[in-house]
């Protein structure tokens, strides 16, 4: 049979009857129309769904990663410490080339005290002599520097100078204090102290920043200080704790700990990417991406099984056009052509309109404030993120799940007996 005759029956029966003046046009329509629009529909569907869950993944890792370094080196025992020494540093950086910040940092508890006030904290020491600045979510007026420096208290007169210290807005709001206040660090550790016969370790210090990461239990818990105010505070002069490392780029954090863990075992220390400092979030985001996959997937299915009914019918519809089309010549096998082909066709459409529509409402939602959804986002729109090869993946199995449809109704019409279908007596 002509190729270029079968092109034509097929272009008849997907657009030129839509034009007819036949009694039955309306169905013609409808076996195109709606299948078309379900495969539209659920494209979109699955792509807009998808990026907007992919751009609120990335949303919740940067926020993440505000307040958790990229990769966090600490001894291998865990109450054991690292002595303080420049050679250490020089070395863990030459361990691999995408590392571009470090700096040695010392973690205790500790009790703040303002007023009638009392609160428990985290105490952080960091090391800020790296160029780079590892808690980026750090804000000061005097920069992150002031923690270097001993100031006076503009609050009491002849003040002498006292050590600096960053507090989370969330403990500034407990304590009911503001910048510039002095606060009390009180120690937990009596055993450790050295003033443990008289009471535990007390510090004087003034509020020179404050921290807005975006998280209330880390904002509402932590406390920054220099090295040498955590070392003296916490009797632990000469020694770090862990280090914190920032990289080039944060998603190779496993792949480097990897390679430099090897290397630092002979140091008794090794590395941890901040993907396992966070990896029950992490786990519970990538389940809910699985999960809202399946969703679209099956969405996207019922749209494809529109397309396995509407040709059904067509076939039921049409069934003395194809006893006529046969008796002319066609084979069963062009007859399965046909419908086969007008699935592939639909789908093919079905996945381009999707695409367009998609895009156009990503477009709108990450250009355009909208009432009730982006408020719930820290940002002012919608973050989101698309995926190239989810995109591809997406468009080539909504093809196919599309073609693969209409081989029931191509069988079906493969089935047709001329004789019964026309031989009818008026």
């Amino acid at each position: 049979m002509n190729i270029r005759f079968l092109k034509f029956i097929l272009y008849r029966s997907l657009f030129l009857s839509w034009a007819s003046q036949q009694k039955f046009r309306g169905g013609s329509k409808v076996s195109v129309l709606v299948p078309l629009l379900g495969v539209t529909i659920g494209v979109t569907a699955f792509f807009v769904v998808l990026s907007i869950m992919n751009g609120f993944v990335l949303n919740i890792q940067e926020n993440l990663l505000r307040f958790t370094p990229d990769i966090q080196i600490e001894p291998i025992h865990k109450f054991e410490t690292i002595p303080i020494l420049s050679e250490t540093i020089s070395r863990i950086k030459k361990m691999s080339t995408e590392i571009t910040s470090l700096a040695g940092v010392v973690k205790g508890n500790v009790v703040l005290q303002s007023n009638n006030r009392v609160v428990t904290g985290d105490l952080i020491g960091v090391d800020f002599q790296d160029p780079l600045n590892i808690l980026n979510f750090v804000h000061s007026e005097k920069g992150i520097s002031v923690l270097n420096k001993k100031l006076p208290s503009p609050w009491i007169e002849n003040s002498k100078n006292f050590r600096t210290i960053i507090l989370g807005e969330s403990l500034m709001s407990d304590l009911n204090i503001q910048l510039n206040n002095n606060i009390t660090l009180v120690s937990t550790d009596l055993e450790g102290s050295e003033n443990s016969t008289f009471g535990p370790m007390q510090m004087p210090v003034i509020i020179a920043g404050s921290i807005s990461s975006g998280q209330f239990i880390f904002d509402r818990k932590t406390a920054i200080v220099s090295i040498e105010t955590a070392n003296e505070f916490l009797n632990t002069q000469g020694t770090w704790n862990s280090f914190f490392v920032q990289i080039k780029n944060v998603m190779n954090a496993l792949e480097i700990c990897k390679k430099i863990n090897p290397q630092l075992n002979a140091l008794h220390l090794v590395a941890i990417p901040w993907t396992e400092q966070n990896k029950t979030l992490l786990s519970a985001l990538k389940l809910e991406h699985y999960g809202m996959s399946f969703v679209m997937a099956m969405i996207l299915l019922v749209g494809c099984f529109s397309i396995t009914i509407s040709l059904l019918l067509s076939v039921k519809r049409k069934s003395k056009e194809m006893a006529i089309l046969k008796s002319l010549g066609l084979s069963q096998n062009n007859l399965f052509q046909i419908y086969f082909y007008q699935g592939a066709v639909i789908g093919f459409f079905g996945v381009l309109f999707g695409l367009i529509f998609g895009g156009g409402l990503l477009y709108i939602v990450s250009h355009y404030t909208i009432p009730l959804i982006t408020s719930q986002y820290s940002n002012a729109t919608m973050p989101i993120s698309i995926n190239v090869t989810e995109v591809i993946l997406i468009s080539i199995g909504s093809f196919f799940m599309a073609t693969f449809a209409a081989i029931w109704p191509a069988i079906e019409v493969k089935k047709l007996n001329i004789i019964d279908i026309l031989n009818i007596r008026n």
